[in-house]
């Protein structure tokens, strides 16, 4: 069973980045809050929630800028 997720996840790795990089995107669009919503108190105050949200966008963003150049060469 190992084995079998294992081959799967190495065949599709990029696909699953790229399902990965739009959950971050969209989320940071929709501003769900199990993605832009700290627990607790934060460590800094300048670490705003607009800016979690600008910040992981970014991140998928990149990721899937990064993932579709990988997957056409």
């Amino acid at each position: 069973m190992e084995e079998l997720i294992g081959s799967y996840v190495q065949e599709y790795q990029h696909y699953i980045a790229l399902a990965f990089a739009l959950i971050l995107m969209i989320g940071s669009i929709r501003n769900w809050n199990w993605l832009c919503d700290p627990i607790g108190k934060p460590d800094y105050l300048w670490l705003t929630r607009k800016l979690l949200r600008l910040i992981f966008f970014i991140l998928g963003l990149i990721l899937l800028v990064c993932e579709i150049s990988l997957i056409l060469i």
